[in-house]
């Protein structure tokens, strides 16, 4: 287990994959199929996938008969276990190499691409980054956006869902990073997305990663758009919707109503009747200094401020001043998050109370500019 496991590992880098084959590791992989151990099939077929990127690891799992690569994971496609099925037939459709014919893959006709009718932007990300990513979501969608997202339009196979998904989409947004580039199935949609000649447009969402490999391949020289934190998210995500509303200007078969870029002070309209709206984000410096001084409260701080608010420590009364400061920041770079975040981690949930904290919030500048230190 921990040998395959290790084998794995070292065929992540593109450099390895040639000399982990030749010595031998594929016919042992694919005899970990007459084990019957679940654990040590799942590593094994994740190991034959990731090999498989190397072309000519691929041409030889398919030559080599004797190998039998292609027989076992048509097997394994049918496991009882879910991860093995669905890994053996990502591993086989990259082997057989499906993305690059350019064909429909079998069954596809039946899986249904829901939100576009069915033209849309597809979000190609690692899960590790995924709460940035709805974030932009919601921000391209409250634009007038389609937008596809496995985690609200994923239905049927998996494989056939991601394929289907990357053949309708006008535009694949690439969210790129460590983590993204050593991930089998992100490296699956976005070669499939490359060839398919879609247009890429890459979102760089870790600090000073800088893309190699195939994926330095497909990002190249494109113009990315940075959700690191290191910028304003709302400054990013409307020159990112700028692009994409001129990208698609010339397009018929997608609808994409944007009249301005987001404004990042205007609430979601879902939300805009029924709650407080904030005032302008002080300048960033000061709100980077008042953010450093919370974050160190003590507890006898944090008591003292919701006192001074008369905000209900039964409700309250948990937080530390690093989580204040969180979502003083939460609340200025996405209200619709900080709103959800309120009422179902704080149980805040009217009007007066959510408005109190919300301008309690806002008046911590005054408050520790006003006095002495809590």
């Amino acid at each position: 287990m921990e040998l395959v496991r290790i084998v794995h590992q070292v065929a992540r880098n593109d450099n390895n994959k040639r000399t982990v084959v030749q010595h031998g590791a594929v016919p042992l992989l694919v005899k970990i199929h007459d084990s019957g151990n679940i654990e040590e099939q799942r590593e094994a077929v994740r190991a034959i996938w990731t090999l498989s990127f190397d072309k000519q690891n691929k041409t030889e799992m398919i030559e080599k008969k004797e190998w039998n690569v292609i027989e076992t994971l048509e097997i394994m496609s049918q496991s009882s276990d879910e991860t093995v099925k669905k890994i053996s037939k990502q591993a086989l459709w990259t082997i057989k190499d499906q993305h690059n014919t350019v064909q429909p893959l079998p069954g596809s006709e039946n899986i249904k691409v829901t939100g576009s009718g069915n033209r849309h932007i597809m979000i190609s990300y690692n899960w590790g980054h995924q709460p940035m990513v709805k974030q932009i979501r919601d921000s391209l969608r409250n634009s007038g956006i389609k937008v596809w997202m496995d985690v609200d339009d994923m239905h049927g196979s998996t494989l056939q869902a991601m394929a289907k998904a990357v053949e309708q989409a006008d535009i694949v947004l690439i969210c790129y990073s460590f983590k993204y580039k050593n991930s089998d199935t992100c490296r699956a949609e976005a070669e499939y997305a490359y060839t398919l000649k879609k247009k890429i447009i890459p979102l760089k969402m870790e600090m000073d990663y800088k893309p190699d490999g195939w994926l330095g391949f497909i990002i190249g020289a494109k113009l990315f758009y940075e959700f690191s934190g290191k910028y304003e998210y709302g400054d990013k995500v409307n020159e990112l919707i700028r692009e994409v509303q001129e990208a698609v200007d010339s397009s018929t078969d997608m609808l994409v109503e944007v009249p301005k870029p987001v404004d990042k002070l205007t609430l979601e309209p879902i939300l805009q009747s029924q709650l407080p709206v904030m005032s302008a984000p002080k300048p960033k410096e000061e709100n980077s200094n008042v953010i450093n001084i919370v974050r160190k409260w003590t507890p006898s701080q944090v008591e003292k401020w919701l006192d001074d608010n008369n905000l209900p420590k039964k409700l309250l009364g948990r937080l530390r001043g690093k989580d204040i400061a969180f979502l003083r920041l939460l609340a200025n770079q996405s209200h619709n998050t900080f709103y959800q975040t309120i009422r179902e981690q704080l149980n805040i949930k009217d009007i007066k109370s959510m408005s109190d904290f919300l301008f309690a919030l806002e008046d911590l500048d005054t408050d520790l500019h006003s006095s002495s230190p809590l």
